[in-house]
């Protein structure tokens, strides 16, 4: 018996687009530049209980994790690009049991993208062609059809297993073709960053404290991206629904934060040390292109723009790019008819996954 699981995709919001629980394939956003919002909230939830103890009985014990298994459709080539990235993050040291189980019980369904996006800057990240992390990708082919290519076992089972689909004929292949030249053409860049984590460690005090002056550390920028994790762990009295007078147990629980607030470089003590916004940000370019690429081997950022989207200072994470290396990252400004084209009739087929 087939057993059915959310739909998470995008959808409209105002004039954004966001990740929400659909029920059919007419409530999907197939035409959208970008969600407003990574897909991280569903792996490295926003805030999530750890632990519960008892202040009368000493017993602690972990909270459950949440093992539901979800669809998301609709997952751009740069936050399938970051996935690499904090699939590293948390099992490369440790295994966190929390993120692993969101992961696992995730089937990325990928949409190609077929034009750079408004502020993207993916071809000089390289990050607008994944060659891992998701289960299903699809990529808009003219006549209002589909190429939908597997990445992983599951994939494959699904597509089998759900899809009415057809092989590859002769006649699509140079459709075919002719799609992916042209994504390759509108997305790469010939540019590169290559170098950028010994540029980041000379001196550029001038331009830290530039920012530092419009920045207003307000956390938009590493709650938009794709490949920001900083989290904080607290502790709380959780008052039990049934009775609000019992007070006798606490959480542990964990939440974001950003590198950008004055606590989070606070220790014990009060010492706190970037006591700056702008020795903050520096400590926030070094990580994305020092401390990670040193790391991990990949650029803490996939060039998709959302912090240039949602800086109210209108801090460009391009313009320093460019001051910072002599690299001049070009700035698209998509057009309407320059927008994937609607096809509610091909898009059938994402509301009939099944396992």
């Amino acid at each position: 018996m087939a057993t059915y699981h959310p739909l998470i995709a995008p959808v409209p919001n105002g004039e954004d687009f966001v990740f929400a629980e659909v029920k059919s394939s007419k409530e999907i956003a197939f035409s959208f530049d970008k969600t407003k919002k990574s897909l991280k909230e569903f792996l490295l939830k926003p805030e999530e209980v750890l632990m519960t103890a008892s202040f009368t009985e000493g017993k602690a014990k972990p909270a459950p994790i949440d093992d539901t298994m979800k669809i998301l459709f609709g997952a751009r080539p740069c936050d399938i690009t970051a996935l690499e990235l904090f699939d590293q993050v948390f099992s490369i040291d440790y295994d966190d049991p929390y993120y692993l189980s969101h992961r696992k019980n995730t089937i990325i369904l990928g949409l190609n993208c077929l034009n750079l996006c408004k502020n993207g800057f993916c071809g000089i990240t390289e990050s607008f062609a994944p060659k891992k992390g998701y289960d299903i990708m699809f990529t808009e082919l003219p006549g209002e059809k589909f190429l939908v290519e597997s990445g992983s076992l599951t994939g494959e089972k699904l597509i089998h297993k759900s899809m009415n689909v057809e092989g590859v004929k002769e006649e699509d292949r140079i459709p075919i073709i002719q799609t992916f030249k042209s994504m390759n053409d509108n997305l790469s860049n010939e540019k590169s960053l290559a170098g950028i984590s010994s540029i980041m460690a000379l001196d550029h005090q001038a331009l830290w404290d530039e920012y530092g002056e419009k920045c207003l550390a307000c956390n938009l920028c590493t709650s938009v991206c794709p490949t920001c994790w900083c989290f904080t762990v607290h502790e709380r009295i959780a008052v039990s629904a049934d009775d609000l007078s019992d007070v006798t147990k606490t959480e542990k629980y964990r939440h974001w934060t950003s590198c950008l607030f004055k606590d989070y470089h606070t220790v014990s003590g009060g010492h706190v040390f970037n006591p700056t916004t702008a020795s903050r940000l520096e400590f926030y370019y070094k990580h994305k292109f020092k401390g990670i690429p040193e790391k991990f081997g990949v650029l803490g950022c996939v060039g998709c723009g959302r912090c240039v989207s949602a800086c109210p200072v209108g801090i460009d994470i391009r313009e320093s790019l460019e001051r910072l290396t002599n690299v001049e990252i070009d700035i698209y400004e998509p057009s309407e008819s320059s927008e994937s084209s609607e096809s509610s009739e091909s898009s059938d087929v994402i509301t009939e996954l099944r396992l």
